[in-house]
């Protein structure tokens, strides 16, 4: 028996069901059959649930998903714009309309309350999808019996949850294997986010295991790590990196803007891209194929990332099991002007 307020999750650990069922069943969703709404029925009296006054609307579909995204503008951010497209896109097709907020900036009150927890609590939402946030966050909504689905987010106390990967180990592995294997270079630098973040180890690993591959020794000294959505300490970084005595041949970055930022440090030290200098980066921008010199980069299917995250969301809201819980989204290589040849 659960201890102080029962919640639809409590209810579904009882009865071996998921809690959108336990949510569905308490909606008296036609998808439901009546034996499994008598039984959640039933172990909600057991077990002395009560919905909360304030959470009435639960009740009510409102064919509405959430998406809340954590620290970018996703009005520019391309990354946040070419997920969002892939999900509106599978949405429409199954009638639901999409809500956007942006947990980072939007609390409620004083409260401190992530915005996308009371949507959550008034019933404003069917399903959300999230781009990072608070565990207790996440789980405050999980257990109102709303489904969720997590995208690059990883919480060791949320095993429970599917999440949706850009696969940064694969491309900072495929990026690395290029320009040892095609183009030569043995002093390979690399410019991570913050090693604290999933992205920057799952980066750091790729980089390591194409080291290891090739016999090339993995040295510290050419290692570096800066916060996303910092770009004066990503400039700082990759100038830092390229100042050093024995500087790299090429650098391996994040993702694009961390290549962008590279490049301008290394313009800055006199040095020429890729003449002297071969860079790479991760996602392939709108924006990265118009530089100057068009970057060498991972293309990762943005649009796809969203359409599985939507899958599985709809997947719980038809009341079924999700068996796995991580989906990894892969890249192909676009080879451009930043990347050549090692002089001898």
């Amino acid at each position: 028996m659960a201890k102080g307020r029962t919640t639809m999750k409590d209810i579904a650990q009882a009865l071996g069901v998921t809690p959108s069922t336990v949510s569905l069943a308490m909606k008296d969703d036609p998808r439901i059959s009546l034996e499994t709404k008598q039984r959640v029925m039933s172990m909600a009296r057991t077990m002395n649930f009560r919905l909360n006054p304030h959470m009435a609307n639960l009740n009510q579909k409102t064919h509405t998903i959430g998406i809340s995204i954590y620290g970018f503008d996703f009005a520019n951010h391309p990354f946040i714009g070419g997920m969002i497209g892939g999900i509106q896109a599978e949405a429409g097709k199954h009638g639901f309309s999409v809500m956007l907020c942006n947990n980072n900036t939007e609390r409620i009150g004083n409260s401190n309350k992530s915005f996308f927890v009371n949507l959550a609590e008034e019933g404003r939402i069917d399903g959300l999808i999230i781009h990072r946030g608070h565990a207790e966050d996440i789980r405050k909504v999980t257990n109102l019996g709303i489904p969720v689905v997590l995208l690059n987010t990883h919480h060791e106390s949320l095993p429970d949850i599917p999440v949706v990967h850009v696969d940064f180990e694969h491309a900072i592995y495929a990026a690395t294997e290029h320009l040892i294997e095609s183009l030569g270079h043995g002093r390979i630098g690399f410019i991570g986010s913050s090693l604290y973040d999933q992205v920057g180890r799952k980066g750091l690993e790729g980089y390591k295991t194409a080291l290891e591959k090739y016999g090339l020794p993995y040295d510290e000294s050419k290692i570096r790590f800066a916060e996303y959505d910092d770009p004066e300490q990503e400039y700082k970084m990759a100038y830092d990196l390229l100042s050093s005595e024995d500087r790299p041949t090429a650098v391996v970055t994040i993702d694009d803007y961390f290549a962008m930022y590279t490049i301008n440090a290394a313009y800055d030290l006199g040095l020429s891209v890729p003449e002297e200098l071969s860079v790479t980066g991760v996602y392939d921008f709108p924006t990265s194929a118009m530089l100057s010199k068009p970057l060498t980069t991972i293309r990762i299917p943005l649009d796809e990332l969203g359409m599985k995250a939507f899958h599985l969301l709809n997947q719980q809201l038809q009341g079924t099991e999700i068996p796995q819980k991580q989906y990894w989204i892969r890249g192909d290589l676009i080879t451009r002007k930043t990347t050549r040849f090692v002089k001898s």
